[in-house]
């Protein structure tokens, strides 16, 4: 097991704050630096929750139910993955007039996706991999 929990929770705190500025500034120029400072803490959150899919999917999981889960939730975050860093990298430099409502409406599924992921690791995903680590740690030598 190689994610570190603490340090995804820890991304959690900071990438709910960071979606939280984007509620409080509507304005896109306000919003543009919001996305280009928040690059960094996107990529790091990806590489983390990439790892916790992988580790997850590499171990007997307490249920059929919840690898489905799992493997779904791999799946998805590669998907997201692409789809979320695509826009930090379209809006990275700003954007013009005619593109400011697709931004905003870039933003909007932006931050829905990383809301529902977060809430998802939490609820479901951290908690089994808390399990296989306490059954692992219970059968080593």
């Amino acid at each position: 097991m190689s994610v570190n929990l603490k340090e995804l929770y820890y991304l959690h705190l900071e990438l709910t704050e960071h979606l939280q500025h984007f509620s409080e500034h509507v304005d896109s120029k306000s919003r543009i630096s919001l996305l280009v400072q928040g690059k960094p803490l996107i990529a790091k959150y990806f590489k983390i929750s990439i790892a916790l899919s992988h580790d997850l999917m590499s171990t007997k999981l307490s249920s059929p139910h919840l690898e489905a889960t799992i493997r779904r939730y791999a799946h998805d975050t590669n998907l997201e993955a692409k789809k979320i860093i695509a826009v930090y990298i379209k809006y990275g430099h700003g954007c013009d007039s005619n593109q400011r409502l697709k931004f905003q409406m870039d933003i909007a599924e932006v931050t829905t996706l990383l809301k529902h992921r977060i809430k998802n690791e939490k609820e479901y995903l951290i908690p089994e991999y808390k399990l296989i680590q306490e059954y692992d740690l219970e059968h080593t030598d």
